[in-house]
């Protein structure tokens, strides 16, 4: 699944969402980790399922996944997740949104002025400045 994401074959995306709804932790997160990849925007449904996951794993693919693809109607959920309890989940949700464009970077400062969640806001912070994108 890594290498059709790296080529970015399209024609994939059905089995890749199929997968996106394995039993197996290692399909879902291959499978989220490809269609951001191909950026399947057609995928955006699917993949705001995922950033509601059981795994941190999969649920920060998703994010990533949704930023880019730039699925905008992900700006609210992706909002969420930057509290969520796991480091990587904040960070791809928050540069999900940066790369949104406007409608996610007027999310992250509205995250860095009136969340309660000191992570988010720092994180919205080290988004908004352009700070390190690391690959999860």
């Amino acid at each position: 699944m890594d290498t059709l994401g790296m080529l970015q074959e399209r024609a994939a995306r059905p089995a890749l969402e199929q997968r996106l709804g394995s039993p197996d932790l290692e399909l879902r997160v291959a499978a989220a980790r490809a269609l951001g990849r191909i950026q399947a925007v057609e995928s955006g449904t699917l993949l705001l399922a995922a950033l509601r996951d059981e795994s941190w794993a999969v649920r920060a693919h998703a994010a990533r996944a949704l930023g880019e693809a730039r699925v905008v109607l992900a700006v609210e959920p992706l909002a969420a997740r930057m509290s969520d309890p796991v480091w990587w989940v904040r960070h791809h949700a928050a540069y999900a949104l940066a790369d949104l464009g406007e409608e996610g970077q007027a999310m992250l400062r509205a995250v860095l002025r009136s969340s309660p969640d000191p992570y988010a806001r720092d994180m919205a912070r080290e988004a908004l400045d352009g700070g390190p994108r690391l690959a999860a």
